[in-house]
């Protein structure tokens, strides 16, 4: 029989003593909704060590925007850190972050998810740090169904610059196969890399890209990297700050494995171009190369300037581009508005369906749109249709047999050399208008007020230019049009082939042969 503390003793040996520890600490809660800010408010202090540490109650006191409306437990579903609350929040959750400047590069691989700030992005920025990371936000491959900000509760991310120039990084990653992301109502800034980059040869689908502003630049210091005078494809993975695109979606010409992607109501205005030492260099505004794309309601407005680069590339089949506004005012006239391949929309479709300050371009379903006249007229052969629209700065000098279709302008002077060359449209010139015998002025007459009329500030020489008029109604007799009108003090020198001063001229029907009647065209 054991005595009293034996007994005690023996109780002591199998009951052995507890230790308590914090949830915290042995199990990550998961939560369906979750906050984070960098500036809580401590309210209960749950281990007594008067610090934020897990288990303490906080809220959003310090904030701006409904300060005190917020409670959470820190560690549990309120955080400091995005990255903590990524993970420790459901598929299907919500990550709320409230106003702040959090410094961090953002892993979100947590299927379902919605990443959204509650002041917007005017409050809420997210900035990267460049430690050879490849996004400031990666959304990590396999990941699906990811959204990232919303209408007016965005975030402002800045992106980083990989330091060697064989990897790309971006400020919204996207890495690998992914199926379902959307971006929407943030402010994405390129930092010397891309805003926005997927993974080449990846499979995507459904990417929905709304409602942000695009911007920032692509390449660090003000200065960009490369030889102008050399092929760009290779440098932008070998030389050190070659400006990158400042979004690149898809897996080259025909669309690869992406496919469905929108892009809509963005504005694109970053810099991906600049000038060295060795001229103009640059890159991409923006690829797009989907199976199926819809690229609709956005504002280009970017900078680019090496030869052969647009604000939109877009290569894969069923691509429709429609009612996008296209800025030529920071595009040098070497490049371009658009260029297009495989997309099943023709150029000439395109130039309808869109707003554009000016255009150059050649029909055709492959292809530019450029923003220079002069530049166009330079490159193609004898015998081209370039079609045009907007003021050109300048001279234009049309030194080949080639036809400018629509109406146009420059700044300065518009001179025809060539015989064979043709206008079709009205001409605005500012320094002077001058035809040679054997070009072609087209002249179409859709009413008694509509009609197409050149106006010139300085001399007009006719030099024996052959008129046509063409006409879409039948003129009473002897109506007289004018269809060049100088400033009023300079002479018009010369007259049109056939047709001295007072003579009249029937119209041609268009587009279909009717009965035509004499008119006058007076210069």
């Amino acid at each position: 029989m054991l005595a009293p503390w034996q007994r005690a003793a023996a109780r002591r040996t199998l009951r052995p003593s507890l230790r308590l520890e914090t949830l915290e600490n042995r199990l990550a809660p998961a939560v369906g909704i979750s906050y984070v800010n960098d500036n809580w408010a401590l309210v209960t202090d749950a281990d007594m060590s008067g610090t934020l540490t897990a288990g303490d109650t906080v809220r959003n006191d310090n904030d701006t925007i409904n300060p005190g409306t917020i409670v959470g437990v820190l560690g549990t579903d309120a955080f400091t850190s995005i990255n903590a609350a990524v993970a420790n929040t459901v598929s299907f959750g919500t990550v709320n972050v409230l106003e702040g400047t959090y410094n961090e590069n953002v892993t979100v691989n947590v299927d379902n998810l919605t990443l959204r700030s509650i002041g917007g992005s005017g409050l809420t920025t997210i900035t990267g740090t460049s430690n050879g990371a490849l996004g400031t936000v990666l959304i990590a491959d396999g990941t699906d169904g990811v959204t990232l900000g919303q209408t007016g509760a965005g975030f402002t991310i800045n992106g980083i610059d990989n330091p060697s120039p064989g990897t790309e990084s971006a400020a919204v990653y996207l890495q690998g196969n992914q199926t379902g992301t959307t971006i929407r109502g943030n402010v994405i800034v390129a930092n010397g890399d891309s805003a926005i980059t997927s993974e080449f040869g990846a499979i995507s689908a459904g990417l929905t890209i709304d409602s942000n502003r695009i911007t920032g630049t692509t390449f660090a210091g003000g200065v960009p990297g490369g030889d102008a005078t050399l092929p760009a494809g290779p440098q932008q993975f070998t030389v050190p700050n070659y400006p990158r695109q400042l979004v690149v979606i898809g897996g080259g010409a025909g669309g690869g494995g992406t496919s469905n992607v929108t892009f809509t109501n963005n504005v694109v205005d970053g810099v991906s171009g600049g000038t060295n030492a060795t001229g103009l260099q640059g890159n991409i505004l923006l690829t797009l190369d989907s199976v199926g794309a819809t690229i609709t309601g956005n504002t280009f407005a970017g900078t680019v300037t090496r030869a052969d680069t647009y604000s939109l590339r877009a290569r894969g089949p069923n691509t429709t581009i429609s009612g996008n506004t296209f800025s030529s005012a920071h595009l040098s006239p070497q490049t371009g508005h658009v260029f297009v391949q495989n997309t099943g929309q023709s150029l000439d479709a395109i130039a309808v369906a869109n707003t554009f300050d000016k255009y150059a371009f050649v029909s055709g379903t492959t292809g530019a749109i450029g923003v220079d006249l002069q530049t166009a007229i330079n490159l193609v052969r004898a015998g081209t249709t370039i079609n045009v629209l907007g003021t050109f700065p300048g001279d234009v000098n049309v030194n080949k047999a080639v036809t400018i279709n629509g109406n146009f302008g420059a700044t300065g002077a518009v001179n025809v050399t060539d015989a064979g060359a043709v206008i079709d449209g009205a001409v605005t010139a500012g320094a002077g208008l001058s035809l040679t015998a054997g070009s072609t002025l087209v002249v179409d007459l859709d009413s008694a007020s509509a009609f197409d009329r050149s106006m010139v500030t300085g001399t007009v020489a006719l030099n024996g230019a052959t008129l046509q008029l063409n006409s879409n109604f039948a003129p009473p007799a002897g109506t007289s049009f004018t269809i060049i009108s100088n400033d009023g003090t300079d002479a018009v020198a010369g007259t049109f082939a056939g047709l001295p001063e007072g003579a009249t001229s029937s119209p041609t029907a268009r587009p279909t042969p009717s009965a035509t009647s004499a008119a006058t065209a007076t210069t």
